[in-house]
């Protein structure tokens, strides 16, 4: 089976992720300091756990592991409409 997602797909600007995560809700839109360091933390704690890597120049990935265990455990779920 052919991969949907490609290397250059899991590189992710530190901007963009931001301001993603802002419009959907899950920080502060208000860009304050106190919410850029939160970010920066949890991007920190992600490169920590191998769930991210971080390439010096601003750019994220996001791991190729990460990756495929998050596409496993989702080909693992039953497609049954009627499963809970």
């Amino acid at each position: 089976m052919a991969s949907r997602i490609t290397a250059d797909d899991l590189k992710i600007r530190h901007t963009t992720l931001h301001l993603v995560l802002a419009a959907l809700g899950y920080i502060s839109d208000d860009s304050s300091k106190a919410t850029i360091m939160d970010v920066q933390r949890r991007f920190d704690e992600a490169v920590a756990a191998g769930r991210m890597a971080n390439d010096g120049n601003g750019h994220y990935r996001v791991t190729q592991a990460y990756k495929d265990r998050q596409v496993q455990r989702n080909r693992e779920q039953s497609r049954s409409r009627n499963a809970a």
